[in-house]
């Protein structure tokens, strides 16, 4: 029996976010993480009949960096434009939607987009681990749509 081999590496994938291409990945963690994301809420009725309400909710995505590299660079701009920063803030920036696409390195795999989002949390510094390696810089970011 034939049992195909799957090609699901990320190496060769594009991430552009706010105009800037995010290509320099951390090999030690997640690159991209997506967190699951609920569309509905569930109840029963009086009779034992399921009811289904909508839940409207953010797609929720963060991108892992190297720290200090031309990637995170332009993820630490998205965040400090958004960032309350001593009681002032660039609100034009904060107000303006970002979009995102994702596009595998492998071509078997369709590209996303999304659309609508802010820049919801970021790396305000760089860390490191018990060894001494400097740890990736997360940045997480919401969406309101996706394609």
């Amino acid at each position: 029996m034939n049992n195909p081999i799957y090609d699901v590496s990320f190496a060769g994938s594009v991430i552009t976010i706010g105009g800037s291409t995010i290509t320099e990945f951390v090999d030690d963690s997640n690159p991209i993480d997506i967190q699951d994301t609920e569309t509905c809420n569930i109840e029963w009725s009086c009779n034992g009949q399921m009811i289904r309400t909508v839940k409207p909710a953010a797609v929720i995505l963060s991108i892992t960096v190297i720290p200090g590299s031309a990637s995170d660079n332009s993820l630490r701009r998205i965040w400090k434009e958004r960032l309350c920063n001593g009681g002032s803030m660039n609100l034009s920036a904060a107000n303006s939607n970002l979009n995102c696409s994702i596009r595998p390195g492998n071509p078997k795999f369709p590209s996303f987009t999304f659309s609508g989002g802010t820049c919801i949390s970021g790396a305000a510094a760089v860390t490191a681990n018990g060894q001494g390696k400097m740890g990736g810089n997360t940045y997480t970011f919401a969406f309101q749509e996706v394609t």
